[in-house]
């Protein structure tokens, strides 16, 4: 990791304020042409770099990076995290949030896997603190990223981490048959497919990818077994997770209501998956 980069940024946000507390009617012209170049290179990547972390004092020019709507900005809020990507040697921020950084979003913007099947995060390794904005090569392969986040995660929370891809049984949902989509009226069915594109709370893509959509929200691994032809694109719905209230005891009159949606047949079952787990050191069960 890279920390002198950041912590150089720093002392020249530093010398920037002390300037003007010293000398309020004197500012020296260089001061923002440099201040720029600095935030240049602190939200860009070294050639050796898959990841890096930008923890706080922020530069005064950081707010310009990513503006605040003004309906948040009048309650005096601005954004605590930035998610910053670095793709074909162009910057891209692609997001921001109001709320501290923790481990968890650490693993959000820079994974994109957030909780089971695919992650496995303790509660409470989730909750540290990791408080910052986050750069990551949109290219660099999830393995380069996970190792970058172990080292940079270990360092910034002082615990240490290991992030490990193992092959372990886990509970498993196997997809069989043919798509045939009947949307259901029933307010009591399980709604998850939907029969238009919801911009604003849904998700649209391969059947696989509304597979790995309903995965997160059951918590378990879809393993994808289903017949040709598959549909060219399907819609779904996120709004909330709609199974996040069901106990292992309703989640079969759960899967059994989208069977009667979608034609397939869903078998709950065991299988050896990949997963990531993330763990302390000298601490796994």
């Amino acid at each position: 990791m890279k920390w002198i980069i950041p912590i150089f940024a720093a002392a020249m946000v530093i010398g920037h304020l002390a300037w003007r507390l010293c000398f309020p009617s004197q500012r020296p012209t260089a001061t923002p042409f440099l201040l720029t170049q600095w935030e240049e290179t602190v939200y860009s990547l070294d050639a050796d770099e898959d990841v890096r972390f930008v923890p706080p004092p922020f530069s005064p020019q950081r707010p310009a990076r990513y503006s605040v709507p003004p309906s948040l900005k009048a309650q005096g809020l601005s954004w605590q995290q930035l998610m910053v990507r670095v793709s074909g040697g162009q910057i891209l921020f692609s997001a921001a949030s109001l709320g501290k950084g923790t481990v968890r979003s650490a693993f959000t913007y820079c994974s994109y896997l957030y909780r089971a099947p695919d992650l496995e995060l303790p509660y409470d390794l989730s909750q540290l603190p990791a408080d910052g904005d986050w750069i990551v090569r949109e290219e660099a392969p999830l393995e380069r990223r996970m190792k970058a986040l172990e080292s940079i995660l270990s360092e910034i929370t002082g615990r240490k981490l290991a992030i490990d891809r193992l092959s372990v049984e886990r509970d498993v949902v196997i997809a069989r048959g043919k798509w045939e989509f009947h949307p259901s009226a029933d307010p009591k069915a399980a709604q998850f497919y939907t029969p238009d594109r919801d911009m604003k709370h849904g998700g649209v893509g391969t059947l696989a990818d509304s597979f790995r959509s309903l995965g997160e929200q059951l918590g378990q691994k879809i393993i994808d077994e289903t017949e040709e032809p598959h549909p060219r694109e399907v819609f779904w719905t996120d709004r909330g997770h709609f199974f996040a209230t069901l106990h292992d005891s309703w989640r079969a009159d759960a899967l059994a209501s989208l069977e009667k949606q979608t034609s397939l047949k869903f078998v709950q079952t065991r299988r050896v998956i990949p997963v990531w787990i993330v763990s302390e050191k000298g601490k796994r069960q």
